[in-house]
């Protein structure tokens, strides 16, 4: 019987420490998880506040928060927010139609720097990206756009891993050809792309894992979860203690409402104004009208951008936000990040404190 005690006791220090040994956490990704980091680069111009919540891309703080909140509240686990808005997993040649603001290999680099001579080994990495991928080039050849996508994660974990990293959190993506933004593009080849990213995205963490024992992947299965609460919210209803009903509709509409000229006239006044004023700090040579052009040709960024104007003309969300799953035509409202939060808290269990 001692020594049955004995080894329940060894066994329960074993679980405390490995528990005890992260102590940080860090987010990468992109609007789905950014904190304001976009907001503070584009001069507190975008996402404005309200419709949207002080920078982030939803009606509240993101899932990346209220994990972090979490755990700090815990055991004082710190956390450090990398993702912005617009990030793609991997460098796209800008066009007239599309301009990402980052990439992930850029996030992970500077958190590189940011860390130099401390120890890793009790951060856990957590990666949630590739949307902006795939819906900002929707009719791209599946195949080719995934294996790029995956390849960039991959390579984030393992670079992380090379520099001492042994915790990672991955998130994997919602069915894309279901939010409704998917409505006005390829549908059923955002369907393709979502699947075969998901699949391609286990496989190389299963690899990782297989080439590393050292390195602790936990998978968060998003798009089980994304499909589960739009056929049953009453599901996620009572175990959670929310009260989702719409589940096809987004909160916030705004519109369209703005031509091109006019919209690039009034956005460049707008960031003049905000260096005129003296708030923030930008370069002697700053160029308000690249900046302005810079938001117009990033699609997230000026859907963002007219959802405000929208709003300062007098167009309103809805009143009732905590009903629906969707914010906007892309993101989710603040209360599918709190239970996406309490999802990825349930399934890392004891690793943190």
């Amino acid at each position: 019987m001692k020594k049955i005690l004995l080894f329940l006791l060894l066994l329960t220090g074993v679980f405390n420490a490995y528990a005890a040994n992260i102590n940080k956490i860090v987010f990468f990704g992109d609007s789905l998880t950014d904190n304001g980091n976009l907001y503070s680069l584009l001069l507190h111009i975008l996402p404005k506040s309200p419709p949207y919540f002080k920078g982030r891309f939803t009606n509240g703080e993101t899932w990346a928060e209220n994990v972090g909140h979490h755990y700090y509240n815990k055991n004082y686990a710190d956390y450090k927010i990398y993702a912005l808005g617009g990030a793609t997993a991997v460098f796209h040649m800008p066009t007239p139609k599309f301009i990402s603001p980052t990439i992930l290999e850029a996030e992970v680099d500077t958190y590189l720097l940011d860390s130099l001579f401390r120890d890793r080994s009790k951060v856990l990495f957590a990666i949630w990206i590739g949307g902006n991928d795939y819906l900002f080039d929707s009719d791209a050849n599946a195949d080719s756009a995934t294996d790029k996508v995956v390849n960039k994660i991959a390579w984030a974990v393992k670079t992380l891993s090379y520099y001492g990293g042994k915790n990672f959190l991955i998130l994997n993506l919602p069915d894309l050809s279901r939010v409704p933004e998917a409505r006005n593009k390829s549908m059923a080849n955002l369907h393709v792309l979502t699947v075969l990213h998901n699949q391609k995205l286990d496989e190389a963490m299963q690899k990782i894992r297989q080439s590393n024992p050292g390195v602790n992947i936990t998978q968060v299965n998003i798009y089980d979860m994304f499909n589960d609460v739009m056929a049953d919210p009453e599901k996620y209803n009572q175990k959670y203690n929310v009260h989702l009903t719409n589940t096809a509709e987004s909160c916030w509409k705004g519109g369209y409402l703005f031509s091109r000229i006019l919209t690039d006239e009034r956005l460049t006044q707008e960031i003049q104004q905000a260096v005129a004023a003296g708030n923030e700090k930008v370069p002697a040579d700053f160029d308000a009208r690249a900046m302005s052009n810079y938001i117009l040709n990033t699609p997230a960024l000026a859907y963002t951008y007219q959802m405000s104007m929208s709003y300062a003309s007098g167009n309103m969300p809805c009143a009732n936000p905590d009903e629906y799953i969707f914010w906007d035509s892309i993101h989710p409202t603040a209360v599918v990040h709190r239970i996406l939060a309490d999802i990825v808290i349930e399934k890392l269990g004891n690793q943190i404190g």
